[in-house]
């Protein structure tokens, strides 16, 4: 199954490192703009985050994340469009394709996974050097998660309002976007995050678990792939007239690429030995 999957993941994140380098570097070029190169990128991020979490996370618990994020998302989209309650009042144009209950665009549960599942293993990576202690520790991790997750909507956001993707319905204080929405991307991340931690309670969470032995630099692909959003999206900000939402998004996303980054290469430091005098602390799960 690895000898399938692995190739496959890798060809998916190229893929999609390609489309961005077109996206920020075609305008140079006066290169035409393909709408369906943004599906086409979203598609290929998707699968590259689900073939990665077969292989790091075993079948079983890659599907449990996806089926909970695309879930709790869609749920908590389709409420959102519906009443304005969780993000404010906004609603979808046709720009992203058919739409589950005429509400929310099927492109939209699928997106919430594709970067859902990077940010999940980039705060892997900055806790796992540290020992579980507890539920607080849980509740810890997934309002980290969250917030790496809320990072990218800093910038992406104010690039699918121009782009005419969806229509805010109140002028909010960011970019015309309202507050309320990045409350409730972290309370949508924060549960999904919170869930799957519970649901997988006792079994290890180490990213690339039994990948990091054999290939620690395919463990930390998600974390490149976080990266890569990170620069293309503050670029693609910047050329369509976005400046303070690049900068915005430069900063927010940008800490945790680059110390998520850092934690990951800090993996491939040999391991103390006996006799080195330093210790590292084991990783538990809470009781």
């Amino acid at each position: 199954m690895k000898t399938f999957w692995k190739p496959v993941t890798i060809a998916l994140l190229a893929l999609y490192t390609l489309l961005m380098g077109y996206f920020i570097i075609g305008p140079v070029f006066s290169a035409p703009r393909m709408p369906l190169f943004l599906s086409i990128a979203s598609l290929a991020l998707f699968g590259f985050s689900l073939a990665h979490a077969i292989l790091t996370l075993g079948s079983r618990r890659a599907l449990l994340f996806f089926l909970l994020a695309f879930t709790v998302s869609l749920l908590f989209e389709s409420v959102g469009v519906l009443t304005g309650w969780i993000y404010g009042p906004y609603h979808y144009t046709e720009r992203l394709g058919v739409k589950i209950f005429g509400l929310v665009p099927l492109l939209i549960p699928i997106a919430w996974f594709m970067m859902i599942y990077p940010s999940y293993i980039l705060v892997e990576y900055l806790a796992d050097s540290r020992p579980y202690r507890g539920w607080w520790w849980l509740i810890w991790l997934s309002g980290m998660s969250a917030l790496a997750m809320t990072a990218w909507d800093l910038v992406m956001d104010p690039i699918m309002v121009g782009s005419a993707h969806w229509v805010w319905e109140v002028s909010g204080a960011y970019f015309g976007i309202p507050i309320q929405n990045y409350i409730g991307w972290l309370l949508t991340t924060f549960v999904i995050y919170l869930a799957y931690r519970s649901l997988t309670e006792g079994q290890p969470l180490t990213p690339g678990q039994a990948l990091r032995p054999i290939d620690p630099i395919f463990a930390l692909l998600p974390v490149v792939a976080y990266a890569i959003t990170w620069l293309g999206n503050v670029a693609i900000a910047f050329q369509t007239g976005w400046p303070g939402a690049a900068l915005a998004g430069f900063f927010a996303m940008g800490s945790f690429a680059l110390l998520g980054l850092g934690a990951a290469l800090r993996s491939f430091s040999p391991q103390p030995t006996a006799n080195s005098g330093h210790e590292f602390p084991a990783v538990h799960r809470p009781s």
